[in-house]
Parts: C-alpha cells; structure tokens; sequence
C-alpha cells in the first residue's frame, strides 16, 4: 500500500486496533450482562476506560483486584455457556485478589506521548542524485 508521498506502509496498526477494541468490547458487553453487583459492573467499566485509554494512546491504568473479577465474569460466563466445569480454575482468581502488599496494587500504562505517524513507513532514497546516473546514486565524486 503506498501513502500520497508514495511512501509504503508496512502496516497500518489502525485495523488491527479496530480489531482489539471490537473484541474487548463484545467480552466487557458480556461481562457485564452477566454481572449483578454494582462493584462487578464498576469493575467493568474501569476496565473499559483503561482499554479506551490505552488504544488511544493515552496514560491509564486499571486495579488488579477489577482485572481480575472482571476475568473471573467472563470465564464463569464461558463456562455457563459451553456447559464447562473447570471452577478449579477459576478459584485461585478470587485468592489473586487479596494479594500481598509488595504485589502492585494498580498497573499503568504511561501512554504515548508522541507526535509521530500511527503507521510503520519505509522511505526509499530517490534514483537519482545530484543529477548522477541510477547506477551510482551514493558515490561521492573529490573536486
């Protein structure tokens, strides 16, 4: 794919951000229909937020203790719908969230704090240089 500088992207991330925020959603969509509790449907907001956020480039940050009830709805909501037994699995969630001190509380993400295009581009030197044939575009001639 070339830009109008006819410059070619590599890949252009926007579709693949697209992607990730469909997913996100449609998991949190869930999450939440499934929820019953006040502090289950902020957990899921407050995770929402940092995935905006953190798409969009911008500093956030999220609880762990939200990540991971959060987590814990939306496997508990796979189970029910697939007819899976794996509580096994989900139990070691809930004692995640009474970690000890010394396991960071919350988690940010800096965010992007650039100007710079959202794409990867490859700019190619021109044919020509100084007015020198193709073939040797980069030789130095001595006066």
């Amino acid at each position: 794919m070339k830009t109008e500088d006819n410059e070619e992207i590599v890949y252009d991330w926007k579709d693949l951000v697209a992607a990730l925020r469909e997913v996100i959603d449609g998991m949190l969509n869930a999450a939440a229909k499934a929820s019953s509790y006040e502090e289950e449907w902020d957990a899921i907001a407050n995770i929402r937020e940092f995935v905006y956020d953190w798409l969009d480039g911008r500093a956030a940050q999220f609880k762990l203790a939200d990540l991971l009830l959060v987590l814990k709805i939306i496997l508990s909501t796979i189970e029910i719908e697939l007819g899976i037994d794996s509580s096994e699995l989900l139990e070691p969630l809930a004692t995640l969230i009474d970690l000890p001190s010394y396991v960071p509380a919350v988690v940010r993400c800096p965010g992007a704090d650039s100007h710079e295009k959202p794409t990867v581009v490859i700019r190619r030197f021109a044919r020509r240089r100084n007015g020198a044939p193709s073939a040797a575009p980069h030789v130095a001639f001595a006066a």
